[in-house]
């Protein structure tokens, strides 16, 4: 029999974790194939670019790389029959009713970081502990163990501080580029673009790999950050592995309104400086009623952008910061912004959000090959203490078509991979 494949995941976000637990449940069900995945040289690449939430608040806190993204890998990767208990407590969230210091908090996120704390700042030997203890296999690195913060330029020049701010930033200009900064101490700092050096262990990985598999996850805040880090994309573009990107079911606000497929794949070569050999994409229509609440749910965020925006305008101008002038030019802005999201609407309910291959706009050059699959499930979350049901790729679905595409010689041509 073949050896196993050597598989390295790359990403961040709540999408990483979704290819993990599609090869952990591959395996444990023993589905066709099976033998072809060996979970324990299975290696996870985790971005480290995060600074919203519980991970944003523990990074100004205790000068950290931050934990949230590495926790959600690690419940993906744990044994389902191992210590269920660590495993509810890995997921508890301090509610509001907590102390101040606590209110929402993760577990998870404080356990890892008194663990490095313990080891002296050594991240890595707490996930050595956490692995133990969850009955974890694998290999969980970070494109760098540097302290860096994600900056993103904006058409027009506009720079963005921060990852948690890309989608909530008041210009809603396309992204150009994304790029990392040093991170001073647990403030994000200026954006003067910076290079940091990668971990070893993450470049040999690639350089062994059979498969490096991209995504799924948002492009510009979990993907593209990984590829930043001195030698990786050098790594993954001199690779001899099949390099396959896991497109997104939907655009994302912020990042990738209108995107095509072809899109994506135009943003990971601007900035890594390869093409993917095959794009996974999701061919299967959403139902009409979750492009509804995704509609909802979009704008109500929209919304709250532009209305902050232009209550600071309006706060300014009673202070006599802002001028009338300049307050009119203001109300003229968001009545525009706030045209725009009629308009957003619309493109929602035209199923416009989600990213479907269409021959008819969009090609993809070699030796970019199209895997398409019916490759969405729904699974129920719990969000801001309400559970709700929301859509996301099916893990098993994943990984049955990474299997076959590592089955297949490499194509040539550019028709769809049969998969």
């Amino acid at each position: 029999m073949a050896r196993p494949h050597r598989i390295v995941c790359i990403g961040g976000g709540t999408g990483l974790p979704i290819v993990l637990r599609g090869f952990r449940d591959y395996v444990r069900q023993q589905l066709p194939g099976w033998e072809s995945i060996d979970l324990d040289a299975l290696t996870v690449v985790v971005s480290v670019t995060d600074d919203g939430g519980s991970s944003g608040r523990l990074i100004r806190e205790y000068d950290t790389l931050p934990p949230g993204d590495l926790r959600n890998c690690l419940l993906a990767l744990a044994d389902e029959t191992a210590e269920p208990v660590m495993k509810r407590f890995f997921n508890h969230r301090f509610g509001a009713s907590a102390d101040a210091e606590l209110a929402g908090h993760s577990a998870g996120n404080l356990l890892i970081v008194a663990l490095a704390q313990v080891h002296g700042g050594d991240l890595r030997r707490a996930i050595l502990d956490i692995s133990r203890v969850l009955s974890i296999r694998g290999n969980i690195l970070f494109p760098t163990l540097e302290p860096t913060v994600l900056c993103a330029r904006l058409a027009g020049g506009a720079v963005v501080r921060g990852e948690s701010q890309i989608a909530r930033r008041h210009d809603m200009a396309p992204i150009e580029s994304v790029f990392l900064a040093r991170r001073n101490g647990g403030e994000a700092g200026n954006c003067e673009p910076y290079t940091p050096e990668a971990m070893p262990e993450t470049l040999a990985a690639i350089a062994a790999a059979d498969a490096i598999v991209l995504g799924p996850g948002s492009l510009y805040s979990s993907v593209i950050p990984n590829l930043l880090a001195a030698g990786v994309a050098g790594a993954i573009a001199g690779s001899p592995a099949r390099r396959i990107y896991v497109c997104n079911i939907m655009t994302e606000p912020g990042e990738t309104e209108d995107y095509t497929v072809s899109d994506h794949v135009a943003a990971i070569r601007r900035h890594g400086g390869f093409a993917p050999d095959v794009v996974i994409a999701n061919r299967q229509r959403i139902d009409p009623a979750f492009l509804a609440q995704y509609a909802i749910e979009r704008l109500a965020r929209e919304y709250e952008i532009v209305k902050d925006s232009l209550d600071q305008a309006i706060r300014a101008s009673r202070r006599r910061a802002l001028g009338t002038g300049s307050l009119i030019e203001n109300v003229s802005e968001h009545a525009h912004k706030l045209k725009a999201l009629a308009d957003e609407l619309r493109k929602i309910s035209n199923k416009e959000v989600q990213v479907l291959y269409d021959p008819a706009r969009e090609r993809l050059e070699p030796p970019t090959r199209l895997c398409e699959i019916d490759g969405i499930s729904e699974v129920e979350i719990e969000e801001q203490g309400s559970r709700k049901t929301v859509i996301r790729h099916d893990p098993v679905a994943l990984t049955r078509a990474v299997l076959d595409v590592l089955r297949q010689p490499p194509p040539t041509g550019s028709d769809p991979q049969d998969c």
